[in-house]
């Protein structure tokens, strides 16, 4: 039991190490009193709580997100990217040529492979009207 408290012990050392700094505690230790107050171990007499407890006195605070994140937040770009770097990236992006471009068997027309070729489709939707137009008037 002992053997696990002190493993327990030396790893919230190691936690409160990694997530406290001083820095922060001298501007914001009106954040930092309710959550103290709110540990999951409120027993005074507990080892842990009371490590807990020395080690923010020693070490600090909990890091601000704006410290966490401190380098991430401020490669924001600063200004907006002018029409002429716009089109500069972009400059060597050519157009590409098509290989996909092959005759209809039905009518010899150009069209793209696995389309439908719009000379055919078009014969077949006005054969399709006359069919209806003179189903309709008989």
């Amino acid at each position: 039991m002992i053997l696990s408290i002190n493993k327990e012990v030396t790893m919230t050392v190691q936690l409160t190490n990694a997530l406290f700094r001083q820095s922060f505690l001298q501007y914001n230790h009106h954040i930092i009193k309710p959550i103290l107050i709110n540990l999951p171990y409120s027993n005074p007499l507990n080892p842990i709580n009371t490590l807990w407890k020395k080690t923010l006195q020693k070490v600090g605070t909990l890091i601000g997100l704006s410290e966490a994140l401190g380098s991430f937040l401020l490669a924001a770009p600063k200004k907006k990217t002018s029409h002429s770097k716009k089109r500069m990236r972009s400059a060597n992006k050519g157009l590409k040529d098509k290989t996909n471009i092959v005759n209809c068997p039905g009518c010899g027309q150009r069209k793209l492979m696995h389309h439908l070729c719009l000379y055919c489709y078009r014969d077949y939707t006005l054969k399709l009207k006359w069919e209806r137009r003179r189903s309709s008037s008989s």
